[in-house]
């Protein structure tokens, strides 16, 4: 596996390139202890297809002044954040297809920590040069996709068919393997385009976005639980400091986090506690209490019903000593 050079906007994260196979590369970020993978097909000049698989809160992108691609973005696991020109922030959750052109802002964001998807990337600037014959064979024409997303302000998101999602899967693992061969990857490509072109997508209403303002409110909550596990909130309190009525800010958190804030809660103490037993010779009494219960007791059926291990359990399995 060999280092490439780390461009300025890159700063801070680590990355690596490694050629799985005639067809597949593999990008490597790791950014403090969260890493994430990207495997990258290119089946034709000015077409790409990534599978991302990252266990990352965010990943820095490039700020091009021109913009020239269509973006074709699947979520299969956790939640991505995307800001719009006016200033809406998207949630793309499992199941859900972005179709985007407009010029990504600064990060791409993961909220929960976790996503894995598919993309199809269409270089418009190269594919006006250089058209792809094979999509013009089976008319799927990326012009009329790009008209109609200027009708729609360069963006909207689309329930997908359970054959789409299905193919998108099967094509996610086949990079992940890297075991396909140029036609193969090709012939996905247009499976998937042709297969959209058919498909009576299910747009998505605009309840899944936020504005500015509502983000701003939902990351501040997030950073106050997430910064003592042991403390006890309610929905109430938490609300009362924003302004805000507590079905609001229900509302706003499971748009992002694509969960209630209890569960979220209890997700955080659970990871807390997985890396104390792990990495630490605490006791199961102590982790208990640092991550906010007071019963023993309570937390060992809690956190069997997480991870359907007992604590003892678990730090043997993934004890570093």
């Amino acid at each position: 596996m060999g280092s490439i050079e780390q461009p300025e906007w890159i700063a801070g994260y680590c990355i690596k390139k490694e050629t799985l196979s005639d067809c597949v590369e593999r990008w490597e970020y790791r950014f403090q202890k969260e890493y994430g993978h990207i495997y990258i097909c290119r089946p034709w000049p000015g077409v790409h297809l990534w599978m991302n698989d990252v266990y990352m809160h965010s990943i820095p992108t490039e700020c091009l002044e021109e913009y020239h691609f269509i973006k074709l973005n699947y979520c299969a696991e956790g939640r991505s954040e995307v800001l719009l020109e006016d200033e809406r922030y998207v949630y793309l959750e499992k199941g859900i297809l972005s179709v985007d052109s407009n010029t990504p802002k600064k990060n791409f964001l993961f909220p929960g920590g976790r996503y894995a998807g598919l993309e199809l990337i269409l270089d418009m600037k190269v594919l006006e040069k250089q058209p792809v014959q094979a999509f013009l064979d089976c008319g799927i024409d990326p012009k009329k996709m790009r008209e109609k997303l200027e009708d729609m302000q360069g963006s909207y998101l689309a329930c997908v068919s359970g054959e789409w999602k299905k193919l998108a899967e099967c094509v996610m693992e086949r990079l992940k393997r890297a075991d396909a061969g140029a036609e193969e990857y090709r012939f996905f490509t247009l499976q998937l385009l042709y297969s959209l072109k058919r498909a009576d997508l299910v747009l998505v209403e605009q309840k899944f976005y936020l504005t500015k303002g509502q983000r701003r409110i939902v990351a501040s909550v997030e950073e106050k639980i997430s910064g003592d596990l042991k403390c006890r909130y309610t929905v109430e309190s938490l609300a009362k400091e924003q302004g805000i009525s507590p079905s609001s800010l229900k509302k706003y958190f499971e748009k992002v986090y694509g969960t209630s804030i209890s569960d979220y809660i209890r997700r955080k103490r659970m990871e807390h506690a997985c890396r104390l037993l792990a990495q630490t010779r605490m006791s199961v009494a102590d982790i208990a209490a640092e991550t906010g219960y007071g019963n023993q007791g309570k937390f060992a059926g809690v956190f069997k019903k997480y991870t359907q291990k007992t604590p003892l359990e678990y730090r043997r399995l993934h004890s570093a000593d």
